[in-house]
C-alpha cells in the first residue's frame, strides 16, 4: 500500500501527518461550536497553524502561539480602551505596537519570534474587527482566547497519541561529521579553498537545524547552546 502511495506522488509521512492535523482541525471547530464561541473557525485554524510533526516541536508552538495570542489580545483591548480618549491614540499605538513587534521578531529565533509576531497581528485583529462597536471587545477578546485554546489543546491532544519524538542522534553525528572534516582539513599539508568554503556551508547547516532540534526540551536547548558555541568556535578555526 505504502509503495503504491508513492508511485502516485504521495509521501507516506507527509500523508500521515496531513490527515493527522485534518482530524484535530475538525475536533477543534467541533468543540468550538458546541462551546458556543463565536468565530468557531479560528479553532481550526489555529490546529493547522500549531502542528509540527515532532512533539517537541508541536508543545512549543503551541505554547508560543497561545502566549501571544494572550499578549496580543490584552494590547487590542487596550487600544481599544484608548480610542475612548481619542481615535488617533488607536492609530498610533497599533502602529507603534505592530513594529515593535515585527522588530523583535527579526532580533529574534524560532518559536519565539513567531509568538511575537502573532502578538502584533492578533492585537490588529482585537481591535479592528469590531472598532465600530467598542462595546464588544471584551467578548471579542474572550473569543479569540478561547478559540485558541481550543485549537491548542486539539493539536497538542491528537499530536501527542502519533507524532514521534524527535531523534537528535543524526544531528549530532551530522556535527561530529563537521568537526572531524575541520580536523583533516588542519591536517592537511597545502589549504584548499574549495574544500573550506564547503566546511563553512556545512557548519551553517548544522547550525540552521539546531533550533528545531531544542524545540520542547530544556535539556535540548541546553545541548543546542552548546552546540552552537562548538559550532561558532569551529567556525572561527
Amino acid at each position: 500500500m505504502s509503495a503504491a502511495l508513492e508511485t502516485l506522488g504521495f509521501n507516506k509521512h507527509r500523508l500521515v501527518f496531513a490527515l493527522r492535523t485534518a482530524f484535530a482541525a475538525c475536533l477543534a471547530l467541533v468543540v468550538a461550536w458546541m462551546l458556543g464561541l463565536e468565530h468557531p473557525q479560528w479553532a481550526g485554524m489555529t490546529v493547522w497553524a500549531a502542528s509540527q510533526p515532532v512533539r517537541g516541536q508541536l508543545l512549543e508552538k503551541g505554547l508560543f502561539r497561545f502566549a501571544g495570542t494572550v499578549i496580543g489580545t490584552i494590547a487590542g483591548v487596550g487600544l481599544i480602551l484608548a480610542m475612548q480618549l481619542h481615535p488617533a491614540l488607536l492609530v498610533v499605538g497599533l502602529a507603534l505596537w505592530v513594529g515593535l513587534c515585527t522588530g523583535l521578531a527579526n532580533l529574534l529565533r524560532g518559536f519565539v519570534a513567531y509568538g511575537t509576531v502573532l502578538a502584533g497581528y492578533t492585537a490588529a485583529m482585537v481591535a479592528l474587527l469590531d472598532v465600530g462597536h467598542p462595546e464588544n471587545v471584551w467578548a471579542l477578546g474572550a473569543d479569540r482566547m478561547a478559540t485558541v485554546l481550543v485549537g491548542v489543546l486539539a493539536a497538542l491532544v491528537v499530536g501527542w497519541l502519533f507524532a514521534p519524538t524527535a531523534d537528535g542522534s543524526a544531528l549530532r553525528g551530522r556535527i561530529r561529521g563537521v568537526l572531524a572534516d575541520l580536523c583533516d582539513q588542519l591536517a592537511a599539508p597545502g589549504s584548499d579553498p574549495e574544500a573550506a568554503r564547503k566546511l563553512i556551508s556545512a557548519m551553517a547547516g548544522a547550525e540552521e537545524a539546531l533550533d528545531p532540534h531544542a524545540a520542547g526540551s530544556l535539556r535540548s536547548h541546553r545541548e543546542t547552546r552548546a552546540s552552537r558555541a562548538l559550532l561558532s568556535a569551529a567556525l572561527s578555526v
